[in-house]
């Protein structure tokens, strides 16, 4: 199923991307149900620090090209995926 780029849009940066760039397609039986949710994040920093929060602090891994922070999947593995659910 192709979905309009506004809706992909509300996806994180990784699904969004492949999406615009229709590497992947999401399954006919997928639904969108959207309600008002209040989220919140935290920005851990260290007692001395008094940087103000900035866009830089609600960065993905993925987007801050940190490395190594995926856990390697076993090849013997029966399930391999996950489940998410998007509150936006």
């Amino acid at each position: 199923m192709q979905i309009d780029d506004e809706i992909c849009l509300k996806f994180p940066v990784v699904l969004r991307d492949k999406l615009l760039k229709k590497e992947i397609e999401l399954p006919d039986t997928v639904s969108f149900d959207y309600e008002p949710v209040l989220v919140y994040r935290a920005v851990e920093r260290k007692k001395e620090d008094d940087t103000p929060i900035q866009a830089e602090d609600f960065k993905s891994y993925y987007e801050l090209k940190k490395a190594g922070l995926r856990k390697p999947i076993k090849k013997q593995s029966m399930f391999v995926g996950g489940c998410m659910r998007m509150l936006i």
